[in-house]
């Protein structure tokens, strides 16, 4: 009887093993980046003031890298040149900004999350990978960079690695995906 009751415990725990397993591949191990705490000194995100439809426009990327330009629809959504990218809105509360990139031309995509300043037009906060090729579970990390809503000038344009060699070697440690390569 013992023995039979042991049986039937040792099966119980191979059951949760077994659906704990089933819990780590299909929802992974992976956990976003801990919210951004960056805006500018003095100035307190107003929650209900800021809409998509006010993230519409020309902005500028800015990372340790350089700088680089945007254009978002009234959605949140746009594109920008490099490896043919495009950005995603979706999310925006409480001055908090989500969203996902993607660039087709070097086969990679992720997430980033934002906080915007009071005034809408200065965001600061991180971006991550989510897929690089086949990697659907990434290692590499992203990095930290703003956005400014402003026109974007021919000098940031031109900011744009034009050397492909030179591509691999500045932006191999951290870079922007949102117009720059991995």
């Amino acid at each position: 009887m013992i023995k039979k009751l042991q049986t039937v415990h040792l099966r119980k725990w191979k059951m949760v093993g077994v659906f704990l397993v089933i819990q780590f591949v299909f929802f992974g191990c992976r956990t976003n980046p801990p919210e951004p705490q960056v805006h500018a000194p003095g100035q307190d995100v107003q929650p209900s003031s800021i809409k998509k439809s006010d993230l519409a426009g020309t902005w500028e990327y800015r990372d340790e890298n350089g700088a680089y330009c945007l254009t978002l629809n009234r959605e949140g959504h746009g594109g920008y040149e490099w490896q043919g990218g495009r950005l995603l809105t979706t999310k925006l509360d409480n001055g908090r900004w989500q969203g996902k990139w993607y660039q087709t031309q070097n086969d990679r995509e992720g997430e980033f999350d934002l906080r915007l300043s009071s005034s809408g037009k200065l965001a600061e906060g991180r971006w991550w990978y989510t897929r690089i090729e086949d990697n659907h579970s990434p290692t590499q990390s992203g990095g930290r960079f703003s956005l400014v809503q402003m026109p974007c000038s021919p000098q940031v344009e031109r900011s744009l690695p034009s050397n492909p060699l030179a591509e691999n070697s500045r932006h191999s440690q951290s870079s922007a995906t949102f117009a720059a390569p991995e």
